[in-house]
C-alpha cells in the first residue's frame, strides 16, 4: 500500500472570546484538530513572540488547550486591550491558518477558573428561604442553566447563614489564587 504525502493543514479556534469581545476569564480556552498528530499549539500575544501553549488534553489528532493570561507584575489589567494569534504545528510542520482575535480583559468573573463567566448571587433574610450567597457555575459554551432556586432548584454552591444573620446583603467575588 503507498502511503500519500500529508496534505491537510491543521486547524485551530478559540471558543471562549469572540473577536472584538470582552473577556470575564483568565484564560483563553480552544480546540485544535489534524488528521496526522499535533505537534504543538502556539500562541503570539500583542504581537511579542510565539510561545507553546502547554495546557493541552485529548489525543495526537484533536486537542482541547487553555492559555493563562500573565500574572503578577505582568497580569493585564482590567479594560486593557490585547491580541492573539493561534496556530496549531503537526507532525510534518504544516502550520494551520491563525485564528485571530482582540479582546478587552473585563472584571474576573470565571469562579472556578473553567475559562467560563460564573455568577455569584447574594441574597439577604428572607422569609421564602435563607440568607445566604448562591454560586452558579457555567456549563461552558452552552452558559449558566436556569434554575430556580425558591422551588427546588440548587445553586452549585451555597454558603448560608444562621437564622437572623444577613450573610447575602453584599457579596463580592475576586480571583484569589490567580487560577
Amino acid at each position: 500500500m503507498i502511503s500519500l504525502p500529508d496534505d491537510t493543514y491543521p486547524t485551530v479556534n478559540v471558543l471562549n472570546i469572540a473577536d472584538g469581545g470582552i473577556t470575564h476569564s483568565g484564560f483563553i480556552l480552544g480546540e485544535a484538530s489534524d488528521d496526522t498528530k499535533i505537534q504543538a499549539i502556539k500562541i503570539l500575544l500583542d504581537d511579542s513572540t510565539y510561545s507553546d501553549i502547554d495546557n493541552t488534553k485529548g489525543t495526537d489528532v484533536f486537542k482541547t488547550w487553555k492559555f493563562k493570561f500573565p500574572s503578577g507584575t505582568a497580569a493585564w489589567r482590567q479594560g486593557t486591550h490585547h491580541t492573539a494569534k493561534i496556530v496549531c504545528v503537526d507532525n510534518n510542520d504544516f502550520y494551520s491558518p491563525p485564528a485571530y482575535i482582540s479582546f478587552t480583559v473585563g472584571n474576573n468573573n470565571d469562579i472556578n477558573g473553567d475559562g467560563y463567566t460564573d455568577i455569584l448571587i447574594g441574597s439577604n433574610n428572607n422569609t421564602s428561604f435563607i440568607a445566604g450567597a448562591y454560586t452558579f457555575l457555567s456549563s461552558g459554551p452552552n452558559g449558566i442553566q436556569s434554575r430556580d432556586i425558591s422551588s427546588g432548584g440548587a445553586a452549585d454552591i451555597t454558603i448560608t447563614g444562621e437564622s437572623g444573620s444577613s450573610p447575602g446583603i453584599t457579596v463580592k467575588a475576586r480571583d484569589t489564587n490567580g487560577d
